[in-house]
């Protein structure tokens, strides 16, 4: 991820955010931190693999 994300050190902290939030959210039996977090690595892995995104590849 630090390559791919290299340029914009807010969404790097956005992804480890997300994964922290469904990790909590699992454990503690919670699930809206669980499908928040879901959507927002959905949204940056689309937006990571959007044709206009500097770093991502055109699907």
């Amino acid at each position: 991820m630090p390559d791919a994300w290299g340029d914009r050190p807010g969404r790097f902290d956005m992804a480890l955010g997300a994964v922290n939030g469904t990790a909590y959210g699992t454990a503690h039996g919670d699930p809206e931190p669980v499908e928040r977090d879901r959507r927002a690595l959905a949204r940056l892995r689309a937006e990571h693999n959007s044709p206009h995104s500097s770093t991502g590849e055109a699907p």
